[in-house]
């Protein structure tokens, strides 16, 4: 469904179990930006269960890095209680009977690439909503 983030160089992946911490796990870079998307284990690899962005485009066309970037993002980014991943996850997986979370990570902002984070998120969700017409279950809003 994501073919085209293939197309981006830096990129990359790992798995997080919820007896893990998801801040010794996460490999995402620290200075860059870019989006994540997020599947669980117990559906299917076809349907992911979240899909997020890091990095704000600014007036002056430069990118603001979120504080340790994609990582930052992922780890201490605050969902559902309102707490860090590094916390809510394992919770939430918990209580969704989910052992455990393929993460990929795609750097849509670099020397390389200069596509804004925030719209490869709203295509990539786009293409989630086109097939399954919903959002994805983890996230809450568009």
């Amino acid at each position: 469904m994501f073919d085209e983030l293939n197309n981006y160089k830096n990129k990359g992946s790992f798995s997080f179990k919820r007896d893990k911490k998801l801040e010794k796990v996460c490999n995402a870079p620290t200075k860059s930006s870019g989006i994540y998307i997020v599947y669980s284990m117990a559906e299917s690899k076809d349907k992911p269960i979240y899909i997020g962005s890091s990095g704000k485009m600014q007036k002056d066309g430069k990118i603001r890095h979120r504080k340790n970037g994609l990582y930052g993002r992922i780890v201490n980014g605050k969902q559902f209680d309102k707490s860090r991943r590094k916390l809510s996850w394992p919770k939430k997986m918990k209580e969704q009977q989910i052992d455990e979370l393929n993460i990929y990570w795609y750097v849509t902002f670099d020397d390389e690439n200069t596509d804004i984070p925030a719209y490869v998120e709203a295509v990539s969700i786009q293409k989630y909503y086109n097939k399954f017409r919903s959002l994805p279950d983890w996230n809450k809003a568009f």
